[in-house]
């Protein structure tokens, strides 16, 4: 952790741990504090926090940081074709340092495949058997609790695991094969580097990392040349990015808090509203809770509903101190259940 800062660039905060998939700032396993200072109950990692808005789900972070951040520099991608092998098939001076050009649906395709469609779940189950987390009892409770079963991790039930997770991975290694196998360099066959490129690479990515978790007579670069070689390209790219940018400010997770509660809210405050004729029939204000169906669903946030969009919900929730943030979440895979003060009714419905 480097030493506390007194400035955060962009007025942006990012929650994550060590060793996340998706993103540290951040205990592994709960608890976490530093979130609930905020009034945050959402065991997810990771969030970003820009002021007072707080943003839960990569997809949504994504998003936000999209439409927040179009256009970092004005460098065009350089011509060459798609599937030409030129070296300067990125202007390699500021990849990523600009929109990515991307295709929306293919990119769409590409999140629900890695993300509702398994391949990240899968890749967790690639997870070598005698990796030190196996033997930590602290960390097999806290997973158990985010992905709501009665225990996590059990070697017997690993062990049968992790021959289906390897068939399952190979599908998606031969669909990234076959996909590529025209000669693109990039999956919407763009010249450059793309949107869709992230979406599909970062399971692979992590797998890659954990040593021993990809069979190399199953999943090696032998048997599939172009997706090692693609991957390859990304990283490549990354990594040029990251030089670019140089090291990052770190905050303690004090810190980051305090900021965050003495921040303005990064969206405009009066905002509020909820979309005309939404099938869930809410109104500004109404108490709600709001939570992920899929991974860490005990763990439900409540508080005043600010905005109901087709793709987003924003509540208004308070840490101890009182001080209001806003949490965002996407509509997609979570749930909003409104909270009538009568005893202990409430109704739910479903979201996306």
């Amino acid at each position: 952790m480097a030493d506390m800062v007194s400035t955060v660039p962009n007025d942006i905060i990012f929650f994550h741990y060590p060793g996340s998939p998706y993103g540290g700032i951040q205990p592994v396993i709960l608890p976490r504090p530093d979130l609930l200072a905020l009034g945050i109950k959402y065991r997810r990692i990771p969030l970003l926090a820009i002021g007072r808005d707080v943003y839960a789900d990569t997809r949504l972070i994504l998003r936000v940081l999209d439409e927040r951040f179009p256009n970092t520099t004005t460098t065009p991608p350089s011509s060459s074709a798609p599937g030409n092998d030129n070296d300067n098939d990125n202007d390699k001076s500021s990849p990523l340092l600009r929109a990515l050009p991307h295709d929306p649906l293919l990119s769409a395709l590409f999140t629900a495949y890695t993300i509702d469609g398994g391949i990240s779940r899968t890749a967790v189950a690639l997870l070598p058997l005698d990796l030190p987390i196996f033997h930590n009892e602290a960390l097999l409770r806290d997973r158990a609790d985010f992905a709501g079963v009665t225990s996590w991790g059990g070697a017997e039930a690993r062990k049968e695991a992790r021959p289906h997770a390897l068939a399952n991975m190979r599908c998606y290694f031969s669909l990234l094969e076959a996909g590529l196998g025209d000669g693109r360099r990039w999956l919407a066959g763009s010249q450059a580097l793309g949107k869709e490129d992230l979406d599909a690479v970062w399971p692979l990515e992590w797998a890659v990392g954990v040593p021993g978790a990809l069979d190399e007579e199953v999943l090696g670069p032998a048997r599939f040349p172009r997706v090692y070689a693609w991957m390859g390209r990304v990283r490549e790219m990354v990594g040029l990015s990251q030089q670019r940018l140089g090291e990052q400010a770190s905050v303690s997770g004090e810190e980051a808090v305090t900021k965050i509660k003495r921040g303005a809210f990064a969206q405009d405050p009066a905002d509020t509203r909820v979309l005309e004729h939404d099938p869930l029939r809410l109104d500004v204000g109404d108490e709600v809770r709001v939570w992920p169906t899929d991974t860490g669903s005990a763990h439900k946030d409540q508080g005043r509903l600010v905005r109901l969009k087709e793709d987003e919900v924003v509540i208004e929730v308070c840490g101890a101190d009182g001080t209001p943030v806003r949490l965002h979440t996407p509509r997609w895979g979570f749930r909003v259940e409104k909270v009538i003060m009568d005893g202990d009714i409430a109704l739910s419905w479903l979201l996306g």
